[in-house]
C-alpha cells in the first residue's frame, strides 16, 4: 500500500473546526441544512477519520497476515473483508 496522502497524525476538535495537532491550518465543517448536533456529530466523524483509517489498515493487514490457504482462495466471498478494502480504497484513492 503507497503512503497515505492525507494530513498524518491526531486531529483535535474544537467546536465545528478540525486541527490537524501541531499544525496551523483547521479544516472547518460548515452546517448546511442539518442542525447543530447533527453538524457536531459530522466534525466529530470527520476528526476521527484518520484514526479510524489506520485501525482498519491494520486489521485488515492482521486478517490478511492470519488467512489460510481456504481463506486466501475464497477471499472473494468474504464480505467483510471486501468491504474493508473498498472503503481503504475510497478513502485513499
Amino acid at each position: 500500500m503507497e503512503k497515505l496522502k492525507h494530513t498524518e497524525g491526531e486531529w483535535e476538535l474544537i467546536g465545528r473546526e478540525i486541527k490537524p495537532m501541531g499544525l496551523t491550518s483547521t479544516i472547518t465543517v460548515v452546517q448546511l441544512r442539518t442542525s447543530k448536533e447533527e453538524t457536531e456529530a459530522n466534525a466529530k466523524l470527520i476528526s476521527a477519520s484518520p484514526n479510524l483509517l489506520g485501525a482498519l489498515i491494520k486489521l485488515v493487514k492482521k486478517y490478511e497476515f492470519n488467512m489460510n490457504s481456504t481463506q486466501r482462495a475464497n477471499i472473494e466471498l468474504d464480505e467483510e473483508y471486501i468491504e474493508s478494502i473498498n472503503a481503504i480504497n475510497k478513502a485513499t484513492e
